[in-house]
């Protein structure tokens, strides 16, 4: 989850904070904070983000930036503790919206024992003892996890479009080949979308389809939608 106020801003400051959410009662717990909170809830500058929790649930893995430094780093769910485990990551997209994660996924082994993770174009993996007070720290530098893969590859002649744009753009008549905005009335009897910078009107059952009119003829019109429960659009 992201702190909206704090985005495209220092991510040294915090940005990304990790949170509990009880499907049961509909709780959000703060569990790993954006910059330094209260004493049961330890952060430091840099946000974390991308969460992974132990099969066990004693540990909660995640990423932050620590001064000019990725690093790998997980809280200990009894005591609180953040460990900060390896410091060999590459930069995160916190920075950003990043819709389909903020570092490439990661995950634990089956014992909970190694933690697998892409960095610096290869894949580590980082071995976890238990200290004194049974929590997870590191137990040496991490190693890159050696592998070997068969790949196939057929290479076949290149595609091309053999569509001529300027004759398509300069004919009188061209054909839809996409559109958007596609909404129907309150009834589901009329549909209307936008393509090629005007706006039509279809009906499903007779698939008739109507050019609505602009009020300039020179001027395209976007985004048409129906008036909730009417016959009217805009």
């Amino acid at each position: 989850m992201t702190r909206p106020e704090s985005s495209a801003t220092d991510v040294h400051a915090g940005i990304n904070a990790v949170f509990q959410l009880d499907i049961a009662c509909g709780r959000v717990s703060e569990l790993v904070a954006a910059a330094a909170s209260l004493p049961n809830k330890p952060a430091t500058p840099g946000g974390a983000s991308m969460p992974r929790l132990s099969r066990d649930g004693r540990t909660l893995a995640f990423v932050r930036r620590s001064d000019d430094r990725e690093v790998l780093a997980w809280k200990d769910m009894r005591s609180g503790t953040v460990h900060h485990a390896w410091g060999g990551l590459e930069y995160d997209l916190s920075t950003i919206p990043a819709f389909v994660g903020t570092y490439p996924n990661y995950g634990w082994s089956r014992n909970d024992s190694i933690i697998v993770l892409w960095s610096q174009g290869q894949i580590w993996w980082v071995d976890l003892v238990l200290n004194e007070q049974g929590e997870r720290v590191a137990e040496r530098t991490p190693s890159v996890l050696k592998f070997e893969a068969q790949v196939e590859m057929k290479l076949t002649k290149t595609r091309y479009s053999e569509t001529r744009i300027r004759k398509e753009e300069l004919a009188f008549h061209r054909r839809i080949r996409a559109l958007r905005g596609l909404r129907s009335d309150f009834t589901g009897h009329r549909v209307v979308f936008e393509a090629a910078g005007d706006n039509y009107l279809v009906d499903p059952v007779t698939a008739a389809v109507l050019a609505i009119p602009k009020p300039l003829s020179e001027k395209s019109c976007y985004a048409p939608s129906f008036v909730k429960d009417s016959v009217l659009f805009l």
